[in-house]
């Protein structure tokens, strides 16, 4: 056997395309998108088991058994669009005056933004990308996501670059209000009005992707990203959710046990 078919037999093959190559690190969230606690303090994570301490994850969540230089490249382009129009940490001020239009309560709380200038499109390809990259992976960190045959419909979406292979795949994004807490949570499956969704929360944001061939309830409907429209971004207390009172509860009681590397960030 001459080199170039030795090469060729030992090729990778990506699980996005299905094409050989050679595999490399492949962060399922993007590494832009979540940060220390200080900028020497070492990443942390946390199952949500009160039994289980809390883990250094010196460089975050990634596949190295994923994907291909040619979707690794592909993705990060995807990624670097998100970061550029999001900011992720951004400061609410700032990012309600990048806004092309704010709406509000009666009693003057800002509700949601309207961005006329992002590609729904870029944001959306983006968003199930990352759904797509934990439900692919099989590393401990990805949570083992199952999102059914679903997966299938969401990979040949990203395959073929075409957000009508899945028309079931909704996204809307939410920007939380609560500049102290950031959290970072792998993505998990919720329902919305009995319809099956996944919540992804990080980098100052959380995404519900819709995983279910029903329509939408109303509500999240109107605000689901479509190509070709203004991104339609309301804001959300994440405190105020059931997901945050869960983790919290669980996360102080870890602390009591083992310690906390957060100071006291879950404390309420």
């Amino acid at each position: 056997m001459n080199l170039s078919a030795r090469r060729i037999v030992s090729d990778d093959i990506c699980a996005l395309t299905g094409r050989p190559g050679r595999y490399v690190k492949c962060h399922l969230y993007p590494r832009s998108f979540y940060r220390r606690s200080a900028p020497d303090a070492p990443l942390m994570s946390f199952s949500g088991n009160s039994t289980e301490r809390f883990r250094r994850m010196p460089t975050g969540f990634y596949d190295e058994n994923l994907v291909v230089q040619e979707t690794e490249q592909w993705l990060s382009e995807l990624d670097g669009y998100a970061h550029d129009v999001l900011k992720p940490f951004e400061p609410l001020p700032e990012f309600f005056a990048r806004a092309k239009e704010v709406v509000r309560t009666e009693g003057g709380r800002v509700e949601l933004c309207l961005f006329p200038s992002f590609d729904s499109e870029m944001l959306k390809l983006f968003f199930l990308s990352v759904l797509w990259r934990f439900a692919a992976s099989q590393t401990p960190q990805s949570g083992k996501l199952d999102i059914g045959p679903h997966i299938d419909d969401l990979r040949q979406t990203l395959a073929q670059r075409d957000l009508s292979v899945g028309p079931q795949f909704e996204v809307t994004v939410f920007k939380l209000s609560d500049g102290d807490v950031m959290p970072v949570m792998t993505p998990s499956l919720t329902r919305v009005d009995g319809i099956r969704m996944v919540q992804m929360v990080f980098g100052g944001f959380s995404a519900h992707v819709k995983c279910d061939r029903r329509s939408s309830p109303s509500g999240m409907k109107s605000l689901a990203l479509r190509v070709g429209e203004p991104v339609t971004v309301p804001v959300w207390e994440f405190k105020k959710t059931k997901s945050y009172a869960n983790t919290a509860k669980a996360a102080l009681h870890t602390a009591k046990r083992f310690g906390s590397p957060w100071k006291g960030r879950f404390d309420r």
